[in-house]
């Protein structure tokens, strides 16, 4: 129904005077199509004739709006682009606070790495680095991957990540400020 009054108003729009009259008169006293007619007619008739749903996308009559896009919309994405830029300054808050209580010398208090993993490597900051760098990459190289897939579950992730490294950075600035006391 709405294809037919679609088709009916874009024939309407073209035998009445979007192309020379005459030819529009001509191919209907042969019964066939003029080539505008044609050009339009097709793809909607080919969209119909292979059974495909037709594609929708937003469209906006301001001019100064972009066009709507997943890619740019993607892009765009300030809130999980904030999380992300929010996991990395963490990881760097963490890398060092950490070195800064350890390479503090107290008689009150002794530091020492909590992470059984980074507890090995520590004492080499460069290597350290390395591998937090590298956990971080990873972390939200995947993180970008399940979005793709599952994006409040990458949300969720990303944000339960900030906060576990949001307590840590805490642990870590209340040992400096312990160890600034003494």
């Amino acid at each position: 129904m709405v294809f037919e009054k679609l088709r009916n108003g874009l024939m309407a729009l073209v035998l009445a005077g979007a192309v020379s009259g005459s030819v529009n008169a001509q191919a209907q006293e042969r019964g066939t199509r003029t080539e505008l007619e044609y050009l339009l007619l097709k793809p909607i008739q080919t969209q119909f004739q292979n059974n495909k749903e037709m594609e929708f996308r937003k469209v906006s009559l301001n001019p100064f709006e972009k066009p709507f896009d997943k890619a740019t919309d993607e892009k765009t994405d300030w809130v999980y682009h904030g999380l992300e830029a929010s996991y990395i300054a963490l990881n760097v808050a963490d890398y060092f606070l950490t070195y800064r209580a350890l390479d503090k010398k107290s008689d009150k208090w002794q530091v020492q790495e909590v992470h059984p993993i980074m507890k090995n490597f520590i004492h080499n900051k460069a290597l350290t680095a390395l591998i937090k760098t590298g956990a971080t990459g990873f972390v939200l190289y995947a993180n970008r991957k399940l979005k793709k897939e599952n994006s409040t579950a990458a949300y969720a992730l990303l944000t339960a990540m900030n906060l576990i490294y949001a307590g840590i950075v805490y642990n870590n600035y209340q040992v400096n400020v312990k160890l600034d006391l003494k």
